[in-house]
C-alpha cells in the first residue's frame, strides 16, 4: 500500500514537472503577463487537486481488492466533484454544496488571480491524509483477514 501511494505521489511529481514547464514556457512565448511564480504555484495547486482522488482510489481499491472499482471511485469522485464546483457558480440552489468540492477549495484559478484559499488548501490535503489512512488500515485488516 505504501509502495502504491509514493508511485501516486512521483508520477504526479513529474506530471506537475511537466505541467510547469509546458506553463512557463508557454506563457513566455505568447505573453501572458503571469509570472513564472504564479505558474509554478497554480500547477503545485493542480497537483495538490489530484491527491485526494488519487487516496480515494487507493482506499477504494484497498477495501474492494478491484483495480478497476478503484480508478472508477476516483475518477467518478473527481467528475461529480468538479460538476458541482462548475454548476454552482450557475445554479445558486447548488452553492452550499460546492464546499464538498476540492475544485473550489484548492482552486489554481484563485492562485493565479492573487487570492489562494488557503484554509481551502488546507482542507483538501487534510482529506487526503485521512484518506491514505483509510487505505492502510483496511488493506492492512484485509491482509489479516486473508
Amino acid at each position: 500500500m505504501l509502495t502504491k501511494a509514493v508511485a501516486l505521489l512521483i508520477n504526479l511529481a513529474v506530471a506537475t514537472g511537466a505541467l510547469a514547464l509546458t506553463l512557463i514556457l508557454g506563457g513566455a512565448l505568447v505573453h501572458i503577463g503571469v509570472s513564472p511564480t504564479r505558474l509554478l504555484a497554480a500547477a503545485a495547486m493542480t497537483a495538490v487537486l489530484a491527491v485526494p482522488f488519487g487516496g480515494i482510489a487507493l482506499a477504494a481499491g484497498s477495501i474492494s481488492g478491484r483495480r478497476g472499482l478503484a480508478a472508477a471511485a476516483g475518477i467518478g469522485i473527481a467528475v461529480f466533484t468538479y460538476l458541482i464546483a462548475a454548476l454552482a457558480e450557475l445554479a445558486d440552489w447548488l452553492r452550499p454544496a460546492r464546499i464538498i468540492s476540492p475544485f473550489h477549495l484548492a482552486s489554481p484559478a484563485d492562485l493565479l488571480s492573487g487570492n489562494p484559499n488557503l484554509l481551502g488548501l488546507l482542507a483538501t490535503l487534510l482529506t487526503a491524509g485521512i484518506l491514505l489512512i483509510v487505505a492502510a488500515f483496511t488493506l492492512q485488516r484485509r491482509d489479516l483477514s486473508a
